[in-house]
């Protein structure tokens, strides 16, 4: 059982010298990821249409159907018919496709965290645009964000006395991956 990253490719090494090469023909891909075999090596790829969970499964074809005869010299020679099932191997993948987004928001000047900031998300019509706010950590967390999905991130409001900052900031998720971005704003400043 393996488990591989959207963007990423996993390698499995063949310890038991099984000759992954003779090993030529593909059962079951029911992830419905790319693979290569080089050596003793198996690599495999994920592609963004990749099922969540799957199996893939290489066969011997050189084996099947062939007819086994049994022969004793002197006795009767007996036959049995032809190899059904030839030796096989699976692994079992799971593919991470998802990734998460952690948005902190700072005092620019302290560097201290800075909660109930609410933002605007725009996520390039993949998911539908969403508003969250930062907790008494000063930061949120979003997760189960498809891999690739581009996010432009805009501060609605802030706390007094700060001052909201117009400049957008923007994100790429990857799979596996927590993706942080910091907003950092001033205080607002008086006169005397």
């Amino acid at each position: 059982t393996t488990t591989v990253t959207l963007g990423k490719s996993v390698t499995l090494t063949d310890q038991n010298s099984s000759k992954l090469a003779s090993f030529d023909r593909v059962v079951k891909n029911t992830a419905n990821v790319d693979y290569k075999i080089n050596g003793n090596q198996l690599i495999i790829t994920p592609k963004t249409d990749s099922k969540e969970t799957g199996e893939l499964v290489f066969e011997k074809s050189v084996q099947a159907g062939t007819p086994i005869a049994y022969k004793k010299a002197g006795e009767q020679t007996v036959m049995a018919g032809a190899i059904d099932q030839t030796n096989r191997y699976t692994v079992k993948i799971n593919v991470e496709k998802y990734g998460k987004l952690k948005i902190v928001k700072r005092d620019k000047e302290s560097n201290t965290l800075v909660p109930n900031t609410i933002f605007t998300l725009d996520f390039g019509g993949v998911i539908a645009n969403k508003e969250v706010k930062t907790g008494e950590d000063g930061s949120v967390t979003l997760d189960k964000i498809p891999h690739g999905t581009n996010v432009t991130i805009k501060e609605k409001s802030v706390p007094a006395p700060y001052v909201i900052d117009e400049t957008p900031m923007k994100a790429v998720v990857k799979a596996g991956e927590t993706i942080e971005v910091t907003s950092k704003n001033l205080r607002a400043k008086g006169q005397i």
